[in-house]
């Protein structure tokens, strides 16, 4: 489906400056995905994103992490990077790892999301199984990467609707997130 919508264009990272667009068959960019390195890239990536999870709740008492999550819990993903605890910790990852949010070139994008998914997810918001679904996961940021280039992002998956509609507002992209009906009626009403 992606190929008929896209007419055989798609968004390609480069490692410096921003992503560009190219014209590609979506069977060589499937080939590329199932390629073997491939394979092992994500299972490296789970292994790195299960420490950095565990990481965030190192030192925290059961209670204390209980009191956090419900407070993220009553957050929407217009306010949750407003939570005080997430800000907090953003000032903390920001202060120890000289992290900061910037969206210019794809790099920055990569590691601005894969920091702001995980730090959602350590705090409870949409939070996905880590030993079920981090694979998943891993993906579902990749699409949200991918995505944020587009006008609209179609996800029939509520976690990574919310998750990517807070980090898109929290770093003022203006991509428009739909599920898909949300799709079928823009496409219905496109006008040439």
């Amino acid at each position: 489906m992606g190929f008929g919508i896209s007419g055989g264009w798609a968004i390609m990272a480069r490692r410096l400056g921003p992503a560009e667009l190219i014209e590609e068959n979506i069977y060589d960019c499937l080939a590329r995905v199932q390629d073997d390195d491939g394979r092992l890239l994500t299972e490296i990536a789970v292994m790195i994103e299960k420490s950095r999870v565990a990481g965030y709740h190192e030192n925290v008492s059961d209670r204390e992490k209980n009191k956090v999550w419900a407070s993220v819990q009553r957050c929407t993903s217009q306010n949750v990077f407003s939570n005080p605890y997430i800000c907090e910790y953003i000032e903390k990852v920001e202060r120890e790892n000289k992290f900061r949010i910037r969206i210019e070139t794809h790099q920055h994008r990569e590691k601005t999301f894969e920091n702001l998914f995980t730090i959602l997810n350590a705090f409870g918001f949409q939070k996905v199984d880590v030993d079920h679904r981090i694979e998943g996961r891993i993906h579902d940021v990749s699409h949200a990467i991918y995505g944020s280039y587009a006008d609209v992002f179609a996800t029939n998956d509520k976690k990574l609707r919310k998750s990517s509609e807070a980090i898109y507002a929290y770093t003022g992209i203006e991509t428009r997130i739909v599920d898909l009906k949300g799709f079928l009626d823009l496409a219905e009403n496109w006008k040439d």
